[in-house]
């Protein structure tokens, strides 16, 4: 083993493992022929599963006002701890179209009623704001990638004539059409300009009604939007950006189930991105549909507190996901002003947060798991077998042909720990409260 890395929770912080580990229970539990106090982690790199496309966060309007906020120099030293390669070196980020609900108010990218012709589209707030974060990002970043997808159309072409509380797309084909004429342009605008994106998604949570943007855009929506507009309209337009299923949450409904069910909807889409799921649910979409990209598209957003629990509950999150399929891993809100709340209201976690009136931004834990997490699961890498009857466990093959574990001990005490891969046996010793990364 060449290299451990190791994220330390404060002892002030008082975790306790049933709070963060999900396989809190095994500890201690006696195997026959074994030590129950030694966690053992077989290795095999020749079993890869899928191959990674990054990890990174999502872009806000607020993000990007509260960085410019900054002086200079403060605000290119945030930037280097998220993308460049000595900080976190994030490689795949999620943008929205238009307004999120970290937006500083509702807006959309054509916000003239009857516009059918996109006359009116325009990027120009964008360039003021969000694309102005992405743009210094990407001078950053070794080849940042990008996923997007919007929360709402705009008003018009809407049945509730508004961009918050829900409403869904108008049952007009020619309203449709220009709806996918609106998404391709926005693709091209923001490839034009320096920033390229890959993966579209045709809504944010497609369930749900919310007093910020949002879209109900169920199935009977979905197929046809994606399979008679959306899909033709960008492999004419932008074809080097595919369309994605999603995003979608798990947590009450069979959704994704039920569109990629559908043989045209299948066809049209590359993959599929899930937030709030149950991992079980993802495995069980490539049991049904072998060959599939599945990617996660926004973690947990908690309440503003950024605290180590939440950070220690992050960590488990990504092993999660990753173990399910998953090619990339997207943490939610990058930046945030020091009040972390939203236009609509409300405080969610960030990886950074930045003090307006002091002139300075901190990291937050989360942002410490993160980039333990970001120079190994790079585009490329694989993710190889890792047998551990104790504790989650992730493993990948990094392209230059580098191994990395991770794997955490939230226990108070230290945690003995052996590695086996290719009949070699390491012993090392895992520290208390501890998120690690051990590479070969």
């Amino acid at each position: 083993m060449s290299d451990m890395e190791c994220v330390r929770v404060p002892q002030e912080a008082d975790l306790h493992p049933e709070q963060v580990d999900p396989m809190a229970w095994a500890a201690g539990v006696d195997q026959p022929g074994q030590d129950p106090g030694t966690i053992r982690v077989q290795l095999f790199p020749d079993m890869a599963y899928q191959r990674l496309a990054g990890i990174g966060g999502a872009f806000s309007e607020i993000g990007a006002a509260a960085l410019w906020d900054l002086p200079a120099a403060e605000r290119e030293a945030a930037l280097d701890a998220l993308f460049a390669p000595s900080g976190a070196g994030f490689t795949r980020c999620r943008t929205p179209v238009g307004a999120s609900d970290f937006a500083l108010d509702a807006y959309s990218l054509c916000d003239h009623p009857g516009d059918r012709d996109m006359e009116h589209f325009s990027i120009a707030r964008d360039h003021s704001g969000i694309l102005r974060f992405i743009l210094a990002a990407a001078r950053r970043a070794r080849d940042l990638r990008l996923h997007a997808s919007p929360w709402s159309p705009p008003a018009w072409l809407k049945d509730n004539d508004s961009m918050v509380d829900g409403g869904s797309l108008r049952d007009d084909p020619g309203l449709r059409r220009a709806y996918a004429d609106y998404l391709v342009r926005f693709v091209r605008a923001y490839r034009q300009a320096g920033a390229q994106i890959d993966r579209l998604m045709p809504q944010n949570e497609p369930d749900i009604a919310t007093r910020y943007p949002s879209c109900v855009m169920l199935p009977r929506d979905m197929i046809p939007f994606v399979v008679e507009h959306l899909a033709p309209a960008l492999a004419a337009g932008e074809p080097d950006c595919a369309v994605w299923a999603g995003a979608f949450r798990m947590v009450g409904g069979a959704q994704a189930h039920e569109c990629l069910h559908h043989d045209a909807f299948r066809d049209a889409v590359a993959g599929a991105g899930f937030q709030y799921s149950r991992p079980q649910s993802i495995r069980d979409l490539a049991v049904l549909h072998p060959g599939l990209q599945v990617m996660h598209t926004e973690s947990v957003c908690y309440d503003g507190s950024n605290s180590w629990l939440q950070a220690a509950r992050l960590f488990e999150d990504v092993l999660a996901y990753l173990r399910a399929g998953c090619d990339s891993y997207s943490y939610w809100n990058m930046v945030l002003d020091e009040t972390g709340r939203s236009h609509w209201g409300w405080r969610q976690n960030a990886l950074i947060t930045v003090d307006r009136a002091a002139g300075t931004w901190r990291p937050n834990p989360d942002h410490a798991v993160m980039r333990l997490f970001a120079a190994d699961l790079i585009p490329g890498a694989r993710r190889i077998e890792a047998f551990c009857f104790q504790r989650p466990c992730l493993a990948v093959r990094r392209p230059d042909g580098g191994i990395a574990l991770f794997t955490a001990n939230h226990g108070g005490e230290p945690a003995p720990l052996v590695v086996i891969c290719g009949g070699n046996e390491q012993r090392l010793e895992l520290p208390p409260h501890s998120m690690v990364a051990l590479r070969w």
